[in-house]
């Protein structure tokens, strides 16, 4: 109990954001993934792990699953563990540049328009 508790208070700081959210956009793309070619034509649908997981982040599935892909019908629950927790930092990692990005549109759109008093 105390090593679970412990390492959910490690990986919470890393993680950053509503654990929901991170949840609900990875099971989303997860579900994009699954339901768009070509991973929706691999029948039967337990076959498609390597290629969603591939779909989800192709940066994560080289690094957890590259030099040994799961094999037809294969569960790896330590792997796959390791893919999500890869996948959704790297999520939330695009999400905060994307965020980062706007903010710095919005200033330079707004913070390059000087005051003047001329008008007052």
């Amino acid at each position: 109990m105390r090593r679970g508790l412990l390492l959910l208070l490690l990986l919470a700081p890393v993680c950053g954001g509503p654990p929901r959210n991170r949840d609900r956009a990875f099971r989303g793309r997860a579900r994009e993934c699954e339901t768009s070619p070509p991973c929706a034509e691999i029948q039967p649908p337990e076959l498609r792990a390597n290629c969603v997981h591939e779909c989800v982040s192709p940066r994560c599935y080289a690094q957890i699953y590259g030099d040994e892909p799961l094999e037809d019908g294969e569960v790896d629950a330590k792997r796959e563990r390791a893919f999500t927790l890869c996948a959704r930092r790297e999520m939330h990692r695009v999400r905060a540049d994307q965020l980062d990005d706007n903010a710095r549109r919005g200033r330079k759109k707004h913070g390059g328009e000087k005051m003047s008093s001329e008008g007052l």
